[in-house]
């Protein structure tokens, strides 16, 4: 994406890849637990896929595709919008990066880790909760968006 101009079909394909960031990682857990025999021990502790730096990786991708598509779309156009979009997308990324780690094994009290955890989880939320229903589904438009172009200014 950040070479080339972004296409429809490339931007479908960021959006679909970005929806399925929460299945993948089910589908690597379930694999994991089914083809490691860890369900005849009932022995759930062997694939902890969340904290598997690989995992995080390749769930991370889809959103940094996302992220560049942003970044070109911005290059582009120089609207301001995409970098607001763009910063969903990185807001998303840091917050995987911060759930990935078990931040008690560095020092950090479950407590901390838990109130670290709920913090990233609802920042991002809410960024990409008011960029949906503002940009995306359109609602709470400004006083102009229902005037031509031309009354706009």
């Amino acid at each position: 994406a950040p070479l080339v101009r972004v296409t429809f079909a490339a931007n479908v394909l960021g959006d679909v890849l970005t929806s399925f960031t929460r299945p993948a990682k089910d589908a690597l857990y379930t694999g994991c637990y089914i083809f490691s025999g860890s369900f005849l021990h009932q022995d759930a502790e062997t694939c902890k896929v969340r904290n598997s730096q690989a995992v995080w990786v390749i769930l991370a991708l889809p959103y940094w595709f996302r992220l560049c598509q942003c970044v070109r779309r911005y290059w582009d156009s120089r609207a301001p919008s995409h970098l607001l979009n763009a910063g969903k997308y990185g807001a998303a990324i840091v917050m995987s990066a911060v759930t990935a780690v078990d931040w008690t094994e560095h020092g950090m009290s479950s407590y901390m880790n838990r109130l670290l955890w709920c913090f990233f989880f609802i920042a991002t939320t809410l960024y990409a909760l008011a960029w949906d229903i503002r940009m995306d589904w359109g609602l709470f438009p400004n006083e102009f968006s229902f005037l031509r172009a031309e009354q706009n200014s």
